[in-house]
């Protein structure tokens, strides 16, 4: 895994290459919702990204930056705003803490509604953000509109982690 997944952060993690895919990105985001509302013509509906992995940290970096004089100056301006971005397995927990500028997560992206984050425990690549969530009552809003984290259980194997279906397994055949 860590031979395929290396060479894309490490190029990620340079800039010439982040703005070619910060830029790639946004022209195909744009296409799709152009796309879209030609096929739709009436189409009034909220507009959703779900996001995995590396997808999660170049999706935030991209919210972060619109409406900035740099978004506008390098194309990067969405044509579109998000009802919810959905982060699936995502290592941007670990990216802000060691590579990012800013050392925290803003709460509130501009052209997005809300985020979740969505991880496994167990998943070596996601990580937890709420520690690192910066909440600016001036620009966030509320404080207390920052949802508590909530454990999601994984019904294919009774929401039991590995250590707890050994277990069972085991007190089972007896």
């Amino acid at each position: 895994m860590f031979n395929t997944t290396a060479p894309d952060i490490i190029q990620y993690l340079s800039p010439e290459y982040k703005s070619v895919v910060h830029r790639c990105v946004v022209t195909k985001m744009n296409e799709v919702f152009l796309e879209t509302k030609k096929s739709c013509r009436n189409f009034r509906g909220k507009v959703s990204v779900v996001a995995h992995s590396l997808g999660t940290v170049i999706t935030y970096d991209i919210l972060k930056l619109q409406g900035s004089s740099h978004s506008a100056e390098n194309q990067l301006e969405l044509s579109f705003n998000l009802e919810s971005l959905f982060l699936l397995g995502s290592p941007l927990g670990l990216f802000t803490s060691v590579y990012s500028s800013e050392n925290f997560i803003r709460a509130k992206l501009p052209k997005c509604a809300r985020f979740y984050n969505i991880y496994h425990p167990s998943d070596l690549i996601a990580y937890r953000i709420e520690p690192l969530l910066r909440i600016d009552s001036e620009s966030d809003g509320d404080p207390e509109s920052v949802e508590l984290p909530v454990l999601v259980p994984c019904y294919w194997n009774m929401g039991l982690n590995s250590a707890q279906m050994i277990k069972f397994f085991f007190s089972k055949n007896e």
